[in-house]
């Protein structure tokens, strides 16, 4: 079983997850590995060196549904 766990702070409390810490390093890996069985998201996935948001697990959860929908 593949699970996926994105956030850019914390970690799971096992070792089974592959761990992302970025919408961009999600992206990557579903784009490499297919759709995982589980996916953990964090919203808030911190912010860059100006201040702006970074892309979200809710982008990350908008990525993965078109991703199925459409298969790209």
């Amino acid at each position: 079983m593949k699970k996926l766990y994105l956030d850019d702070i914390r970690f799971p409390r096992t070792q089974v997850w592959y761990v992302v810490r970025s919408y961009e390093e999600f992206v990557d890996w579903i784009n490499t590995n297919g759709i995982p069985n589980l996916v953990s998201f964090d919203h808030d996935l911190g912010v860059d060196e100006n201040g702006n948001e970074l892309k979200s697990g809710y982008d990350a959860a908008k990525f993965i549904t078109y991703f199925i929908v459409t298969g790209k």
